[in-house]
């Protein structure tokens, strides 16, 4: 009977934490379509516990608004897509939150700029919270590939932004050694940018590769 109490007793705190659950980080990853196109685009979330059912994904423009379907990719990214084509460069993408007994408004994102082109792409700008997308059997030159066009940088650049961001995910820190378990933060636009042109980062990328 005691053991019992214990777990009703516990059970209201779980309750309330699961309800509570707070979404610490949203950005747009990488918008997949263009103007005129269906929507499909990655989004980086950290949310404890992640509990999609009480989140609801938008697109939305002007006055209509299509709910997107949710796919789970890894821990800290979600693949949403929808099947209205996205007319207006004014899009966002709404993100609501079940709390108490309604919907709530949480994050509003811009999916173009003005001129209709990609917002705030690959997460670079978005600190340890963003995680990079990392599949089974996935290397470094891969992952780097695909974050080159978000990223508006080289392969070369964009495996050097990786690495000095995650050394402890390389076994003995050594560039062509990525851990099979690893967990990629984002790269922050200042490393980004500090890669320079691809020939000189291929250089220091081969030098780090022959351990000099």
């Amino acid at each position: 009977m005691s053991h019992l109490m214990k777990i009703l007793c516990l059970l209201p705190v779980f309750l309330c934490c699961s309800v509570g659950a707070q979404v610490s980080h949203l950005s747009l990853n990488q918008r997949q379509f263009e103007l005129g196109g269906y929507p499909k685009l990655r989004l980086n979330l950290v949310a404890e516990p992640r509990d999609l059912s009480r989140l609801e994904f938008l697109l939305r423009q002007g006055e209509a608004q299509e709910r997107l379907m949710v796919q789970p990719l890894g821990r800290f990214m979600l693949q949403l897509f929808g099947v209205e084509d996205v007319t207006s460069a004014a899009a966002q993408l709404v993100v609501r939150q079940y709390r108490g007994d309604s919907w709530h408004e949480i994050a509003s994102l811009a999916l173009f700029d003005a001129s209709g082109s990609s917002h705030s792409p690959g997460g670079a700008s978005t600190g340890e919270a963003c995680r990079l997308e990392v599949d089974v059997g996935d290397t470094l030159w891969r992952i780097a590939r695909r974050y080159t066009g978000p990223w508006h940088t080289h392969v070369y650049g964009a495996m050097l932004a990786i690495y000095e961001a995650n050394r402890q995910a390389f076994v003995g820190q050594k560039i062509d050694a990525l851990r099979r378990d690893a967990s990629l933060i984002c790269p922050g636009k200042d490393s980004l940018a500090a890669q320079g042109d691809e020939a000189g980062a291929r250089l220091r990328f081969e030098a780090l590769q022959a351990g000099t």
